[in-house]
């Protein structure tokens, strides 16, 4: 039996104290009737669509500079529940979101260039019945751009079936875009100690030296007794400005204490104003000995990187067994 609802309807009589319910019984059968199955009470509750991005906040896309000049990416936007109308939702973009991001984050990613993308049917995103999900398709011409962090902030403004609303606490995203060389066109860095700063000064446990040793078995340790609390970092000043790296480190190999939890990498042109490249936090050892090599990053021309552990076992220092980098 199908019975159908008058969802408006039903949706005034919620405000009241009352609870209503639609009361069935089956009755007159020619067959016999089970006593204790003959009555069935429907309360119905209206649920108001909510449309949203499947992902929200800042999501990077790494873009290499070798492949197709166009790339094809795409971001979902989700119905939680079993679609059976064909309605379309309009995304926009929000310049004012990247400026909050940058600001909160310290960071200061670029807004994608207007002739390095193109969202397809300019925004408008289309949903067919049995669909509860569609792809918001956003093509990137990297052609037109230089190495660096990019970012499309997304803001889903409209949704054309008039009972749906957009999910206040999910119609936005920051879709990054990382444009970066392939590694192969990245060269070693022959680092040295005069070309290392480290902070808090002095060290009480292993050397700057025995960092870039290439042995595994010896490590620089921050100062662990000293009256300074993480973050404490290393400084490399390079030989050539620069806008893309990757870095590779060992921990220490009889204890784990400072692994690296956080590291926040900053740039500089003059050694002294860093911005904000990028916070780690995944995939990085949490044991002893272990190897860790970062993707290629980028970012704003640089001559001076500065290496942040923000967050380790210990709570109070953080070590290095061997440190790498290389650059384009």
């Amino acid at each position: 039996m199908k019975v159908s609802l008058i969802t408006n309807e039903i949706d005034k009589l919620e405000a009241s104290e009352s609870t209503y319910v639609i009361p069935f019984e089956m009755r007159d059968s020619a067959d016999s009737i089970n006593a204790k199955k003959r009555v069935l009470f429907i309360k119905p509750k209206v649920v108001v669509p909510k449309v949203y991005f499947d992902k929200t906040g800042y999501q990077v896309n790494t873009v290499s500079d070798e492949g197709a000049t166009q790339i094809s990416l795409v971001l979902p936007l989700v119905l939680p529940l079993e679609n059976k109308w064909n309605f379309n939702c309009t995304v926009g973009i929000n310049a004012a979101l990247l400026e909050a991001y940058n600001q909160q984050n310290e960071v200061d990613y670029a807004l994608l260039p207007s002739d390095a993308y193109t969202m397809n049917k300019d925004g408008i995103v289309e949903f067919t019945p049995g669909n509860m999900a569609s792809n918001l398709a956003i093509n990137i011409t990297r052609s037109s751009l230089s190495y660096g962090n990019y970012v499309l902030p997304l803001q889903l403004n409209s949704c054309s079936h008039s009972t749906f609303v957009i999910d206040a606490a999910k119609n936005t995203c920051l879709f990054g875009v990382s444009y970066v060389p392939n590694e192969s066109k990245l060269s070693t860095v022959t680092l040295t100690e005069s070309m290392i700063g480290i902070f808090p000064n002095p060290t009480n446990e292993g050397s700057i030296a025995e960092m870039i040793d290439g042995k595994s078995d010896t490590y620089y340790h921050s100062n662990w007794s000293g009256t300074h609390p993480l973050p404490h970092y290393i400084d490399v000043k390079l030989s050539k400005e620069s806008t893309a790296f990757l870095f590779e480190y060992q921990t220490r190999h009889n204890n784990n204490n400072g692994a690296p939890q956080q590291i926040s990498i900053y740039g500089s042109m003059d050694g002294v104003n860093f911005k904000k490249i990028t916070t780690l936090t995944e995939n990085l050892p949490a044991g002893k000995g272990e190897k860790y090599k970062s993707s290629v990053l980028v970012g704003k021309s640089f001559k001076h990187l500065r290496f942040s552990v923000e967050k380790t076992p210990n709570g109070n220092s953080f070590a290095f067994a061997e440190f790498k980098l290389s650059i384009n």
